[in-house]
Formats: C-alpha cells, structure tokens, sequence
C-alpha cells in the first residue's frame, strides 16, 4: 500500500505543477505573445510572398454598383417646387484591381498605382444601361481603365502598424486643396489592406483620393463572415458631420454646409459636387425632407469593414457613397431663375466585397493554427485536472485497503485471544 500511497502523492504533483504552468503561461499570455511578435516578424510586403501577391492582384471578388435618381419632375422643379427623384438600378460591374509600376526601395517603402476594371454583371443588375434612360443633372463620369495616381506605401518592414500606409500620393506628403493642415493630411491605407492585430478602440484609417481626404472608420460591434469572426467598423455618423472640428476647416471659403454632406467642389474644378451617405444617411434631417424619394436605412446605406483582428485581412466590405450636386437658381438665365436652392442626388455607389470560398478556407486554417498555439496553457489546465482526479482516486484506493487491513487484523486477533483464553 505504501507504493499506491507514494502513486497518488507524486501523481498530486504533477497535477500541481500542471496547474501552476497553466497560471503562469495564462496570467502572463505568453503562447499568444509569442504568436504576435511572429506576426508582427512577417508584416511586410516582400517581393514573389503570399502577402505580395494578394497586395498585387487582390484574389477577393470585388463589385461597383451604380443606382441613379431619375428626377420624377423636372417641370415642378424649374418652377421652385419640390424635387422628387426614384432610385434606378442597380447597374453592377465585376471590379478588377492590379497594382502596376511597382517599385520597392531600400528604404521600408514600395511605390505602385492602381489600375481598376469593370466587367457588367447583367444577372445582377436591373435593366441595361446601354438602353436605359435617366433625367438628372449631367456630370462626366467614366470608370474603365481609370488610374487615381501613383502610391507610396510603407511595406510595414520596420513597423507592423505602418503595413500599406500611404506615405505619398502623385509625389506629396499632403493634399493642397484645403485651408488646413489637418484636412489636407494624408493618413491610413488605401483601404485594400490593413496591420494585423487589430484592436477594438482604434480607428482605422483610409485615404480615399476619389473625395481629396482622408476618412477613419470605428469599431460598432463583432460579426461573424463565412465563419471566421471578425470585427466591423462603420464611417461615423461625425465623418460628414459640418460642425465636427476634423470638417469645420474643410469647408470651401468657410462656409459648411448641412450636417451630412461634404463640399468637395475645390478638389472637382469648382464643380459644385457635394458628396454624402446614400439617402443622406446620418444627414441632417432637411436633406432628406428636402428631396422626395429619400430613405435612409443603417443596413443598405452604410460604409462598413468587417476585418478578421488577428491578421488585418478585410473579410467583407461596402463603402457606399452619395454623389449630389448643389443645385441654386441663376436669375440671368430665364429657365432656372425660379428653383430653389438644394442638393439634389444624383448617383449612389455601392462598391462591395466578400471574401470567396478559397480564400475563407486558406484564412480559416491559419487561424486555426494560430488558436492551436494559443491554447496550449489550458492543455495543461485539462492534464492538471486528469492527474488530480488519478490523484484522488490512489489516494482513495490507498485508504479503502488499509481500513480493510485493520478490521482484519483485530478480529485475527481477538480470535488468538479468545483461543488462548479456551486453552
């Protein structure tokens, strides 16, 4: 018995170390430090790795829809009455991006534009835009073979947090078309990639050169996408926000208009363009009652990002925007003289991505690796908790059989005993 006794202590101890390896490896998270600082060795964009070629020609499926505000009332309108629009479409094109003219430096940084095509998906659009008629206020537009500039980007090679950062856009630190510094600074990604380990209280920044700003996005709640958990990140309501102090300097001869829209006329060659949320979500309130036909809704109006936080990989996305022009009477011209001064709409861009199929399974195991690593800690919780119950069973065992010896013995020898006393 005393070697089932020697079984249980030892088997004891071991479950306590177990125990005691568990608190120090979970109290002070070291498996999932160690698997950080690894990621943090390999945030870079290196020439031929998988991450390069992902930067290069993005392997997620991206789509453009366009909806347009066919104006219901032209005549009303001219004579100062109300706008009312109907919204037309969507027209949705297959979007192709490819990073072109790449350059890297030895200095941490890689230069490359983007070179954008679109293919139309007739299954997912309503109507034929070679055939369809639209009334509205005509602005050029064209999307096919378009090229935004040439990037700087910093490939995160000294610094995980500055992985794709734009540091230069056609050759500037800065934009030049507003009145202050903070308004013309260059800040974040252009939004096809982000930093891996991505926290809940940051804000995410974009450089969006198709409205001359920069924008950051905030985290609103986590989400599940193909079934990978991810955080999302919404635009903020303060993003077109007039009276917001990252906008009050950003208004063309200071003068800001409604709360929900931005005045990017300087940046267009004094186009009166005004961009906004589609619907004038988040808007002020008159926007909407200004123009028949608006309805805001959180859930197909809304620019979000749903981001994987351990990797910084977009698993699903939709930046939606708004493009109206400032419309006012021009009292030398007889036809106009009447109408009102508003902002009519004019078209709404849904531009959308999910990650495909291959892409979630190749995301998914390498998650799922990384999760292997982290729980190591409560594998030994799990072996502390099995070699205590063995513990505790020898020990039982143990106590069980040496009881049994004793009752024996005595009544042995109480029989001697009465033996004796019979002699």
């Amino acid at each position: 018995m005393t070697r089932v006794r020697n079984k249980a202590a030892l088997t004891g101890v071991f479950a306590l170390c177990c125990f005691v390896i568990f608190l120090v490896l979970f109290s002070q998270d070291v498996f999932r430090k160690i698997v950080e600082n690894r990621i943090k060795e390999h945030t870079e964009l290196k020439v031929n790795s998988e991450v390069y070629k992902n930067w290069k020609d993005p392997p997620v499926p991206a789509y453009l829809q366009f909806y347009f505000f066919n104006v219901e009332n032209k005549q009303e309108i001219l004579q100062g009455g109300r706008a009312t629009v109907r919204q037309q479409g969507p027209y949705t094109y297959k979007e192709f991006r490819h990073r072109a003219n790449v350059s890297l430096f030895n200095n941490s940084t890689i230069s490359a534009s983007t070179q954008r095509s679109f293919i139309f998906e007739p299954t997912m659009s309503v109507g034929d835009p070679r055939k369809d008629v639209v009334t509205t206020i005509n602005i050029p537009f064209a999307i096919n073979g378009t090229d935004d500039g040439e990037y700087l980007f910093n490939t995160g090679k000294d610094d995980y947090m500055k992985f794709t950062e734009v540091m230069m856009w056609n050759g500037q630190e800065s934009l030049n078309w507003w009145a202050s510094n903070s308004c013309n600074m260059i800040n974040g990604t252009d939004g096809a990639s982000f930093h891996p380990l991505i926290k809940k209280d940051e804000k995410l920044y974009i450089f969006a050169s198709d409205v001359c700003r920069s924008f950051y996005l905030m985290f609103e709640k986590e989400v599940e996408v193909e079934g990978i958990s991810a955080y999302r990140f919404v635009l903020p309501k303060e993003a077109f926000d007039s009276d917001h102090p990252s906008n009050k300097e950003c208004c063309p001869g200071g003068n800001c208009p409604l709360s929900g829209v931005l005045n990017i006329s300087t940046c267009k060659q004094g186009a009166p363009i005004f961009i906004s949320s589609p619907h004038f979500y988040n808007g002020d309130q008159q926007l909407v009652s200004d123009i028949g036909g608006m309805e805001p809704n959180t859930e197909v109006h809304q620019t979000y990002l749903d981001i994987e936080p351990m990797t910084g990989i977009p698993v699903r996305a939709a930046k939606r925007m708004q493009i109206n022009i400032h419309v006012e009477s021009v009292k030398s011209v007889v036809q106009t003289s009447q109408m009102r001064t508003m902002i009519l709409p004019v078209i709404f861009m849904n531009e959308h991505a999910l990650i495909d199929g291959k892409s979630a399974a190749k995301l998914k195991a390498a998650l799922y690796k990384i999760n292997l690593v982290t729980y190591i800690p409560h594998i030994f919780l799990y072996i502390g908790i099995v070699l205590c119950l063995a513990a505790l069973i020898l020990a039982l065992v143990a106590w069980r059989h040496n009881d049994n010896k004793v009752i024996y013995c005595r009544n042995y020898l109480c029989v001697i005993s009465l033996k004796k006393l019979c002699y």
